[in-house]
């Protein structure tokens, strides 16, 4: 008996380390966000049970982990446990926390000059004139907003949401679509921020592109300078 629990305790430490090995060949983490190669998995000597292994620990069923790696599931699949989402992108599964689109609603005032939000804050301030070059950064914005447009409203992007891209003269597009273009993976574009003035117009997305609309023109003489700071 003692024999026997001995080569038992044995097969589970074997079990453990080859979940390990394997977990470290097909699993990468960048940030919260962890990517799982079904091409590496493929190779493991059981890729349900070791994706299992990886992902229940998230909450995940035995019953997800079959659908997740079905054949017919296609790119776009998602599944979701109590605090986690998992989905399929092409031959990779993409693994981060549940975030919620209807936690972000919030109205700025002219006169607010820091918006705290659930991963960082948002910077306004007036300027008497734009500078004489713009920053290249993204998560900056320089607009040309009256006290008419506020107070403005920052929420998570909606399908249906369209905006004019600035660089393509005045032209509209669906949000969704220009988001698809920029080659943004469903994580990365559930946390697209949208900000629209008073009458529902958005003037900037935060981290991609103002609109058109709100361009600093040669002629203006007052502007806004906006900066989005992610923690």
């Amino acid at each position: 008996a003692a024999t026997t629990l001995a080569h038992l305790r044995a097969a589970a430490q074997w079990y453990d380390w080859a979940i390990l090995h394997w977990k470290e060949k097909v699993m990468e983490a960048e940030g919260e966000l962890r990517r799982i190669d079904l091409e590496h998995l493929s190779q493991a000597p059981d890729p349900p049970t070791l994706l299992w292994e990886m992902l229940r620990l998230w909450g995940f069923s035995s019953g997800q982990v079959s659908d997740m790696l079905h054949p017919h599931t296609h790119t776009g699949a998602a599944f979701s446990s109590a605090t986690h989402r998992v989905v399929k992108d092409r031959m990779q599964l993409l693994l981060y926390p549940e975030t919620s689109k209807e936690g972000l609603n919030l109205s700025i005032n002219i006169a607010d000059r820091e918006v705290l939000l659930p991963s960082g804050k948002l910077l306004l301030s007036p300027s008497h004139a734009p500078p004489a070059t713009f920053s290249v950064d993204l998560n900056m914005a320089w607009l040309s907003l009256t006290t008419e447009d506020f107070p403005l409203t920052l929420r998570y992007w909606q399908p249906g949401d369209q905006f004019q891209p600035f660089g393509m003269k005045g032209k509209r597009q669906k949000l969704q679509d220009f988001l698809t273009n920029r080659k943004l993976s469903l994580p990365e574009k559930e946390k697209v921020m949208v900000l629209l003035t008073v009458k529902n117009n958005i003037c900037w997305v935060p981290g991609h592109r103002i609109d058109h609309r709100f361009r600093i023109r040669p002629a203006c003489k007052k502007a806004w300078r906006l900066e989005l700071k992610i923690s």
